[in-house]
C-alpha cells in the first residue's frame, strides 16, 4: 500500500492520481464507497477524451520449422509448436473424465455466458463438469486443482515441449513452484448449443494480469482478443472486486475495443499463444463449429521484471490483493 501511494504520488497525474487511491480503497474496504466511484469515474471520462481510432494490429506468428526467438515484450502465436504424441495424451478429454483426475472436485462457472461473470460459482468432480461441457452445456474450467493434486502430470506436459526452456527459461516451469510463482490452470468450455442472439455466448470476459501466460491448445479452437498494456486508461480498468490480483474492463462486451490498438487471433489445438505480462486478453468460445470443446492450459508464471516495466503503477496497486491470495 505504501509502495502503491508513494509512486502514485511522485509518478502520476492528478487523474491518475485519483484513480490510483479509488483502487486503493476498493483493495482495503470491502465495502461501496460512493466516493471512490466518482473518482474512478471521473478519471476514466478524463482518459477516454483522449482515445484516438482504434488500431487492428498484427500478431507475430511462427510456422512449423520457423527458427524464432521472439520479443516476449509482445504477444505472439507459434503455430503448430505441441506434439503429436502430447496432443494424443493430453488434447483427449479422457484423461478429466476419467479418474483419478476426474475425481478432483474444483470450483468451476455454472454459466460462463453470463455477464461478468468473474466468480466460479458451482463445486463438483471436475469429471463431472467435463462430461457436461461436451454435452453442450454452458459450463468452464478454469482451474489449477488438476497439476496441483497431480504434479506429475505437469512433468509431462513440459517434457513434451522442450521449446519452452530456449523462449521462456526453463527455470519457471519446475514442479516446485507450483502455488507459489507458477500455476498450471486448466481451462475447457464449450460455445453451449444456445448461443445467446443479443449479447456474447460463453467466454471469459476483457482482464490483465500481473504474470506472463504460455497457452497451450490442446483441443477445439479459442478467439482470443488482445490489447496491450499502454492501452489500460481505455478500458475503464478496475481492480478486481473479488479480491484477486488482477484488473478488469468495466466496459460492456459491445464497446471494449472502441478506440483500442488491439490483436484478434484465432488458436487451434497445437498452437502455443504467449500472453505477456498486463496485457489485456479476452475469449471467445462460440461457436466452436464441429469441436465438441475447447481444451488448453495455461503455465502462469510470475516475470518480476516484465510486471514493473509493462505497468509500474498496476503492479504496485496490485500488492494487496496479492497479498490477499
Amino acid at each position: 500500500v505504501v509502495l502503491a501511494a508513494a509512486a502514485t504520488a511522485f509518478f502520476a497525474d492528478d487523474t491518475t492520481a485519483s484513480w490510483a487511491a479509488a483502487q486503493l480503497v476498493h483493495a482495503l474496504w470491502p465495502y461501496p464507497t460512493q466516493f471512490a466511484e466518482n473518482w474512478q469515474s471521473s478519471s476514466w471520462r478524463a482518459w477516454e477524451a483522449e482515445t484516438g481510432g482504434a488500431q487492428s494490429l498484427t500478431l507475430p506468428e511462427f510456422a512449423p520449422g520457423d527458427e524464432f526467438l521472439p520479443n516476449l515484450a509482445e504477444p505472439f502465436i507459434a503455430r503448430g509448436l505441441l506434439r503429436d504424441d502430447m496432443l494424443t495424451n493430453f488434447g483427449s478429454f479422457d484423461w478429466l473424465t476419467q479418474p483419478p483426475v476426474a475425481d478432483v472436485v474444483v470450483d468451476y462457472f455454472t454459466d460462463a455466458g453470463a455477464r461478468q461473470a468473474l466468480v466460479p460459482d458451482g463445486r463438483a468432480p471436475v469429471g463431472d463438469v467435463a462430461k457436461r461441457i461436451l454435452r453442450g452445456g454452458r459450463e468452464k474450467l478454469g482451474t489449477e486443482q488438476l497439476f496441483r493434486h497431480h504434479p506429475a502430470l505437469l512433468d509431462r506436459l513440459v517434457a513434451g515441449i522442450p521449446e519452452l526452456g530456449r523462449l521462456f527459461g526453463s527455470s519457471h516451469f519446475h514442479t516446485r513452484w507450483l502455488g507459489s510463482t507458477l500455476t498450471a490452470v486448466t481451462f475447457m468450455a464449450g460455445g453451449g448449443r444456445d448461443v445467446p442472439a443479443d449479447g456474447p455466448g460463453v467466454r471469459t470476459d476483457l482482464h490483465a494480469e500481473p504474470i506472463g501466460n504460455v497457452m497451450l491448445m490442446l483441443s477445439g479452437r479459442k478467439r482470443w482478443t488482445l490489447a496491450p498494456a499502454n492501452a489500460s486508461k481505455l478500458l475503464r480498468p478496475r481492480l478486481s472486486p473479488d479480491g484477486r490480483a488482477y484488473f478488469f474492463c468495466n466496459r460492456s462486451w459491445e464497446s471494449r475495443l472502441d478506440g483500442v490498438p488491439h490483436w484478434e487471433v484465432e488458436t487451434r489445438a497445437g498452437d502455443l499463444l504467449w500472453v505477456p505480462t498486463w496485457t489485456w486478453h479476452a475469449v471467445d468460445y462460440a461457436p466452436l463449429g464441429d469441436d465438441k470443446a475447447a481444451l488448453s492450459v495455461s503455465l502462469f508464471h510470475f516475470r518480476a521484471a516484465q510486471a514493473v516495466t509493462a505497468n509500474w503503477l498496476f503492479s504496485a496497486l496490485a500488492v494487496p490483493n496479492v497479498l490477499k491470495e
